[in-house]
């Protein structure tokens, strides 16, 4: 018999970092389904467990696919100490995930690129590209990472000046207990259509030249 006083134990457990990921990435997907697909997004996506199981049964999680798709999206250098983690195709919206090894307390670097391909009904691409940072943001905030200092820098990628967010903040966790993270952020034109890139690294692991040589390597 199932005891009913766990239901009812007030101390959460702790989420695990494959956890926090699995909300993440349902998280972007929920922002896929608004961008690409406006209110009948929404609505398809709050209210359709047939979509969510779709989204699941289009990732992957072998190394190779991953790095296959991210060559489809677009050409970058990513650091060895990054690994391929989760790959998600579903033909409009492609988006892929890596990972650093988790250091002691957890804590671990992630490397996120989504490629929208079909453009949102009424709206050209440049107004795409400014709804995703916007979405981008809000999502960013919804996992509950709070920022204390931003900078914005411009990279070129395919002779244009790309706007990319260099925000030092804290992710959520145990009051007094939470972590500074570096989080950079950027949305740029991929092979198929707007890309959006976010780094999440933690503080003790913050390589700027590293992170600025693979921003330089986009093509």
């Amino acid at each position: 018999m199932t005891d009913e006083n766990v239901f009812y134990d007030d101390t959460p457990p702790p989420k695990s970092s494959n956890t926090k990921v699995v909300l993440w990435v349902f998280g972007i997907c929920a922002l896929c389904f608004v961008v690409c697909c406006g209110g009948a997004g929404v609505v398809a996506w709050r209210f359709g467990d047939a979509a969510k199981k779709f989204v699941a049964d289009m990732t992957t999680t072998d190394p190779d696919e991953i790095r296959k798709q991210t060559a489809a999206m677009v050409d970058i250098d990513i650091p060895d100490e990054y690994q391929p983690m989760q790959g998600m195709n579903m033909v409009a919206v492609r988006m892929v995930m890596y990972q650093t090894p988790a250091t002691q307390d957890g804590s671990q670097g992630m490397l996120m690129l989504m490629e929208m391909a079909m453009q949102q009904f009424g709206a050209n691409a440049k107004q795409q590209e400014q709804e995703l940072r916007k979405s981008m943001k809000q999502q960013s905030a919804n996992q509950g990472y709070t920022s204390s200092k931003s900078e914005t820098r411009e990279i070129e990628i395919r002779g244009e000046k790309i706007p990319f967010e260099f925000v030092e903040g804290t992710n959520a966790g145990t009051p007094g207990q939470e972590k500074k993270t570096h989080m950079i952020t950027g949305v740029f034109r991929g092979k198929r259509g707007p890309v959006m890139l976010q780094l999440m690294i933690p503080d003790e692991d913050y390589d700027e030249d590293a992170v600025m040589e693979m921003l330089q390597s986009i093509k």
